[in-house]
């Protein structure tokens, strides 16, 4: 009778490792399940972002108010001689030099500078300028003209000044003269002051559709900041909504497997237990004979 009563357990419990496998291995298919895909006409492939991450500071005396450490891209669309819209693509290097502004306790911005080789004697430049809100009212008890939120700074303004290459603008007019784009009246990453912005997942600031956009990966970015030179740290980061989604996509899959782990125990544990009681009844059955 009692090894009828544990067989039964077995039973049970075997099923509801099943079950709870089955509906793991469901929830796993159905994340990954991907839709039918939509005919539509090949784009051309991007090339891979390559390994440039640097790291610039702006100061100003003995205070740094600006700190930015990311790998940053240049999406450019051009014209080229057959009137046709193009789209180019300038890596930062890390070498390039930064410089900027900490006067303004409103406006800041960094200037990069570089050139495409060692050959060109052009320079190329990008700047990138950030707003601060840091009170509702300005000095003559106004709310300020900035949709930025109360307490934040955020980029308002991007622009670059770049020569036409003719490696990295083929067949563009006027090869060799310089030309800008800028893109204004932005509010980007919006982060609390005395705190960064921090995202390891690729992000970017405006589209590949306009005349200039901008790629980040691995980005971690600060303004008006306030302290000695010598701490070079960022303040506590706020994280982009990605890298969010991701930690938690994570933090299932740990749940996840845990889970599964626990069952398979409890699985071989009952297992066991069953072996070494059926193992007993035998031995005491041989006794009685």
């Amino acid at each position: 009778m009692e090894m009828k009563v544990t067989c039964r357990k077995m039973l049970f419990l075997g099923t509801a490792i099943l079950i709870c496998l089955h509906a793991v291995g469901a929830a796993n298919e159905t994340t990954t399940t991907t839709a039918a895909p939509i005919t539509t006409p090949t784009p051309t492939p991007t090339p891979a972002f390559p390994d440039n991450i640097g790291s610039w500071n702006v100061t100003d005396g003995n205070v740094t108010c600006i700190m930015i450490h990311a790998g940053i891209r240049l999406n450019v669309n051009y014209t080229d001689i057959n009137n046709s819209t193009r789209l180019a693509l300038i890596d930062i290097p890390s070498s390039a030099a930064a410089n900027g502004s900490c006067d303004d306790a409103n406006v800041q911005y960094v200037k990069f500078s570089w050139f495409y080789s060692e050959s060109h004697a052009l320079e190329n430049t990008l700047t990138i300028v950030f707003q601060a809100n840091a009170t509702n009212k300005n000095d003559s008890g106004t709310p300020p003209a900035t949709p930025i939120p109360v307490g934040k700074f955020a980029i308002i303004k991007i622009s670059a000044e770049l020569n036409k290459d003719t490696k990295l603008f083929p067949n563009a007019t006027d090869i060799g003269n310089p030309f800008s784009f800028d893109q204004q009246n932005l509010v980007v990453f919006p982060t609390t002051l005395n705190h960064s912005f921090a995202c390891a997942a690729e992000t970017a600031i405006g589209t590949t559709t306009q005349d200039l956009s901008l790629q980040l990966q691995n980005s971690q970015i600060e303004a008006f900041k306030k302290g000695p030179v010598a701490s070079g740290v960022f303040s506590t980061a706020e994280h982009c909504s990605a890298d969010e989604i991701s930690s938690g996509s994570m933090i299932g899959t740990v749940i996840i497997t845990i889970l599964i782990i626990v069952l398979l125990a409890l699985g071989a544990a009952a297992l066991v237990t069953y072996v070494l009681k059926k193992r007993r009844a035998t031995a005491s059955g041989y006794e009685n004979m």
